[in-house]
Parts: structure tokens; sequence; C-alpha cells
């Protein structure tokens, strides 16, 4: 008897390994996917704001050019794209 339940423990405690290791894996991959998606929305976000800042520097400009001041283009404040490095500050 004592035998029988010593390899019922031994069994048991195999199994709570083997399910520890699998519960792990996919804690993990849950993690990467967490990571991947707030990565993925802050870059929509970057994205989103560049292209608002870009219609206002724009609306901006045509104000100016309807006022008669002429060609006046200005980098977005705050903006540190490529294309916005381009511009004149």
């Amino acid at each position: 008897m004592f035998r029988t339940e010593r390899e019922n423990f031994r069994k048991l405690n195999s199994a709570l390994e083997v399910e520890r290791g699998r519960s792990k894996a996919a804690s993990e991959r849950d993690t990467e996917t967490i990571i991947e998606l707030r990565t993925a929305l802050e870059m929509e976000r970057e994205q989103q704001q560049h292209f608002y800042k870009q219609q206002s520097a724009a609306v901006m400009h045509q104000k100016m050019l309807g006022e008669g001041m002429g060609a006046i283009e200005e980098r977005p404040e705050g903006c540190h794209c490529y294309d916005c490095s381009r511009a004149p500050t």
C-alpha cells in the first residue's frame, strides 16, 4: 500500500510539473502577444497623431495662403518624422 501511494504521489508530482511547464509557456506567449498588441497600438496612435498634425499644418498653410501671407510651411509642433524634419522650423 505504501508503494502504491508513493507511486501515485510521484505520478501526481510529474503531472503537476508538466502542467506548470505548459502553463508557463502559455503565459510567456500571452505576454509576448500583449507586448506586440501594445506596440502596434502605440504605432497606430503615433501615425494618427502625425496624420492630424499634417492635416492641421495643411489647413494652417491654406489659411495663410488665403490671407495673402505667401507660402509658409511649418513643422507641426512635437513631430519628429522624416517628412516634417525636412520642413523649416
